[in-house]
């Protein structure tokens, strides 16, 4: 039975500008890169939108590596200042000539995941305005680098017809766990491509829970106010660590190539106080850092649905202009008519007894200490914290959350 499921979708619809002038794409990747550039980029990332992006919310669930695969195909075609805004944004350190590649060696590492226990499947799509002329340099550089399949539209004429099959693709791909994701009203007649990149993660615990020990307890979700949500109880070894501030600990999935993170603030309403300081070369020298302890982990099981729309937030980070007259994405049709109208992300996620995802690159053998065992310590997750979900082969952040009540779908 499929229990623990991750779905994302992220959208980049672009509009036509009101003027054109001519220019050519010019894009290759021939040099073999190290995949810890993108991950890195991808990681840093990732925790500087989940802290623009979070901040009012009560809940928060994203895919950042998902964001940025969809976003990478909109940077190929980026020119000029488009391109340099969005590279610094994204933290695409690398230049157009290598940075595609290093991004496939990742993607193609990560599916690779599937054959140690994980269901794990990306798909992307362009969607594309029928009679509007694309360079084909473009279209045969984003299939090979990101295995793209491109269907044709007709968004003048026949808008919602193009909604509703861009929808019918993503139930498909997400194994009908995300309906419309595309509201009405959100393509227009000036609309040319959609950018659609879909995520989908199912997976079990390395170390399952028995929901025989799950229990109703409460969760105190702003400091003074609780909510009863069921609790699921283990007893185990996991790699833990704390200081004065939180406590933090690796739950890994099966076969261990995958692990949830959960940090813990001590204090019950700290989670404000560790967001301040959060990024991911911090949390990445404390994951480090940890040691093998026996763990009495209370976790609460918590599912959720979280929609946004990024435009905001991007321009805030410091791509405004990929939104504006002034964008140059003259690498997609060799003229400089297009800017990016929307960028909307959704994720779902549900966590249980049975688990998540799991996969092996380093399986970890303990034999207990001789003389009795000490009482294991306690981690339980009975306030606000926030948790990430990253493949342990390259250290990459799959999906990033903060669960402030988890109670709220």
């Amino acid at each position: 039975m499929k229990t623990f499921v991750f779905i994302f979708i992220c959208i980049i619809t672009f509009q036509a500008k009101l003027f054109s002038q001519n220019n050519n794409l010019i894009i290759s990747a021939n040099d073999a890169l190290q995949n810890q550039t993108v991950v890195d980029g991808n990681n840093t990332f990732a925790f500087e939108l989940f802290l623009k992006s979070g901040k009012d919310k009560e809940n928060v669930f994203m895919a950042p590596i998902s964001i940025s695969a969809a976003l990478a195909m909109t940077y190929a075609g980026a020119k000029t200042e488009t391109e340099k805004q969005m590279s610094n944004v994204l933290h695409f350190n690398l230049n157009q000539k290598n940075f595609h590649k290093e991004f496939k060696t990742l993607i193609d590492s990560l599916i690779l995941l599937n054959k140690k226990g994980l269901d794990l499947k990306i798909a992307n799509s362009l969607w594309i305005q029928k009679d509007y002329v694309f360079l084909k340099e473009y279209l045969d550089f984003i299939n090979t680098y990101y295995k793209t399949s491109v269907n044709k539209a007709d968004f003048k004429k026949q808008t919602e017809k193009s909604r509703l099959d861009i929808n019918k693709w993503v139930e498909l791909q997400t194994n009908n766990k995300i309906k419309q994701l595309i509201k009405p009203n959100v393509l227009t007649q000036l609309t040319r491509l959609v950018i659609v990149n879909a995520i989908y993660f199912n997976g079990t615990w390395d170390y399952k829970f028995d929901s025989k020990k799950t229990k109703n307890n409460n969760f105190l979700i702003d400091g003074k106010n609780n909510v009863s949500v069921p609790f699921m109880n283990i007893v185990e070894k996991y790699r833990y660590l704390e200081n004065d501030y939180f406590q933090l600990i690796d739950i890994p999935y099966k076969n261990r190539s995958a692990s949830m993170i959960i940090l813990l603030p001590k204090k019950k309403d700290g989670i404000a106080g560790i967001e301040k300081f959060m990024n991911w070369k911090q949390i990445e020298e404390l994951t480090n850092s940890m040691i093998f302890e026996r763990i009495n982990l209370n976790l609460p099981k918590f599912n959720m649905i979280s929609e946004f729309e990024l435009k905001d937030v991007l321009s805030a980070l410091g791509m405004p202009i990929t939104f504006t007259n002034e964008a140059d994405f003259s690498g997609i049709t060799g003229k400089t008519d297009l800017k990016i109208d929307k960028v909307i992300h959704k994720t779902f996620i549900n966590v249980n007894e049975t688990g998540t995802e799991a996969a092996g690159s380093t399986a970890v053998v303990l034999i207990e200490k001789s003389g009795p065992p000490k009482d294991p310590i306690d981690f339980n997750v009975n306030h606000p914290f926030i948790f990430l979900i990253k493949d342990n082969i390259n250290n990459c952040i799959l999906f990033l959350g903060k669960v402030s009540n988890p109670s709220l779908k």
